[in-house]
């Protein structure tokens, strides 16, 4: 029931203000801890699982946070240390406002099935125009690869596709992948010299981006479009070629012990909410509409006169122009229009 780290923390720990401890006060039971790797609230002294160790990811390999997990013992530590492995998901509706996203998600593996809902207003009718979608973090190979690497391939469904991909040691993103695709369709990631893309130990920057074209055959409008990113194991350059997509015992996607979130550390730049957490290393402040560095003080930057609060952490949390149900309080935020003959707020600019 206590979902993110705040609420693990502040109602997960119980004390006995006066009289008689009771027994679960004595048996500690009343004392929590956050994994951030599982994302589990739990007893400090429960032994269902160990956190972030090798045993608790899908390949059985040690994960790229190290040979044991993070756990938070104390709230104030939630703003530095909750960082959850895993890729940045963010989905933007037609027409598509890169500094203002519609959902931003942290998600567990490299496939994601997105596509717009069937239109409910008149308004959402008349917008022609298909879904934006991102997978944006960091690909983290372990050192287990070896130097021979595995090979990145993207896949697509139903959508336009662009893979662009940068290591630590070159901080120009180049494409290494294109892709349009009506059924499911798979190529292998390729340098601008043409050679595959061979994932060495190390850690790469990636922006998956795919965009999904609407439709008006039944056909397409009863399948959602895909992205997908896999790996595989080929060392022999010459068997790598464009292949329909397929699973096989060889190709997986990566899953959230290679995966490391979006950052970027420019916290100040961002004007809204979602678009603050789409970097990892920034949190929210609803009292002053400002994005800041999970490094500052919470207590003394978000706070306005007496009053202070915890930085918002997870997108989820973020207020969203769905959320006002009258004119007024729908454009007084300055991030919404109000659709009339819909009695709806929505993204300003839709």
């Amino acid at each position: 029931a206590l979902g993110d780290c705040h609420s693990c923390l502040i109602h997960g720990n119980t004390t006995t203000p006066g009289g008689a401890p009771s027994v679960a006060y004595k048996l500690r039971l009343g004392h929590c801890t956050w994994c951030v790797q599982n994302a589990r609230c739990h007893h400090r002294d429960d032994n269902y699982g160990v956190c972030g160790l090798r045993e608790d990811t899908p390949s059985q390999v040690p994960g790229w946070w190290g040979a044991k997990g993070t756990e938070v013992g104390a709230v104030e530590e939630c703003r530095v240390l909750d960082r959850r492995p895993g890729l940045t998901f963010l989905k933007y509706k037609h027409p598509a406002d890169l500094t203002h996203p519609d959902s931003v998600t942290i998600i567990n593996a490299t496939t994601v099935d997105f596509s717009l809902l069937n239109p409910t207003t008149r308004i959402e009718q008349a917008l022609v125009g298909g879904m934006t979608a991102r997978l944006l973090g960091f690909l983290r190979p372990p050192e287990s690869w070896g130097d021979t690497g595995e090979v990145l391939r993207m896949c697509a469904s139903h959508s336009s596709a662009l893979l662009r991909l940068a290591s630590t040691d070159n901080n120009n993103m180049d494409v290494v992948g294109n892709l349009t695709a009506e059924l499911s369709q798979c190529l292998p990631a390729r340098l601008p010299s043409g050679s595959p893309v061979f994932l060495i130990p190390g850690r790469y920057l990636v922006d998956f981006e795919s965009h999904s074209s609407p439709s008006k055959s039944s056909y397409t409008t009863h399948h959602q479009s895909n992205m997908e990113l896999q790996h595989y194991r080929d060392t022999d350059a010459s068997k790598v070629r464009i292949t329909p997509a397929s699973v096989s015992s060889d190709t997986t996607v990566f899953t959230f012990e290679y995966l490391e979130p979006y950052e970027n550390g420019s916290c100040s730049l961002y004007s809204n909410c979602l678009q603050c957490l789409t970097d990892s290393m920034c949190g929210w402040c609803d009292l002053t509409s400002l994005c800041y560095s999970r490094l500052l003080n919470e207590m003394e930057v978000c706070s306005r006169d007496d009053e202070w609060r915890y930085l918002t952490l997870l997108p989820a949390t973020c207020a969203n122009c769905s959320n006002y149900i009258s004119c007024e309080t729908c454009v007084g935020s300055g991030l919404c229009e109000w659709w009339t003959e819909d009695a709806k707020c929505a993204r300003k600019g839709r």
